[in-house]
């Protein structure tokens, strides 16, 4: 279990020493500061390091139920190895991307949540059936529109596509 031990902790160490040393010459050509990128690799490799911390006390305390506890207790066995595949290089980038997401979308869903329902409060209530679906329509158009897509609709066959600028609409626009 020693041997496998020093590879786990090897692994992790050369992950974020490579994490540090890619990042920092991404930011370094980037933003031309030696400092900012030190200061910004750091950053990334110390969030990488709590995020896997953080997986390791979770998978624990899951791991620390009475049962767990009696079988270790009944079988001999002190402790449990098996937490550090649940802890692996690819799992925890993986999972602080995944964290992030969901963070950023239940803090969009709520504010919009919120402003949609203050809106809709004021309308009279035969407005507010005909608001909802407007504003999901609204919405999702929106993002649709973030993302670089353009909608022919009306004269054209209504296609929904990635627009992408031609030289001849350059042209047209001077």
């Amino acid at each position: 279990m020693i041997i496998l031990d020093i590879v786990f902790l090897a692994t992790w160490i050369l992950l974020l020493l490579g994490l540090f040393i890619l990042s920092r010459e991404f930011l370094f050509q980037w933003l031309k500061s030696e400092n900012l990128a030190i200061f910004g690799a750091f950053l990334g490799s110390v969030i990488i390091l709590f995020e896997a911390i953080l997986m390791l006390e979770e998978h624990k305390w899951r791991d620390d139920t009475l049962s767990n506890q009696f079988l270790r207790w009944a079988f001999g066995k002190s402790e449990s190895s098996h937490w550090k595949w649940h802890v692996n290089p690819i799992t925890v980038p993986f999972s602080l991307v995944g964290r992030i997401v969901v963070l950023l979308a239940s803090v969009f869903g709520e504010s919009s949540g919120k402003f949609m329902g203050r809106f809709i409060a004021e309308l009279p209530i035969a407005t507010s059936f005909l608001m909802v679906p407007f504003s999901f329509l609204c919405i999702f158009l929106g993002i649709f529109c973030l993302f670089g897509y353009q909608f022919n609709l009306g004269y054209v066959d209504g296609k929904l596509g990635e627009f992408r600028a031609t030289r001849d609409d350059d042209k047209e626009q001077l």
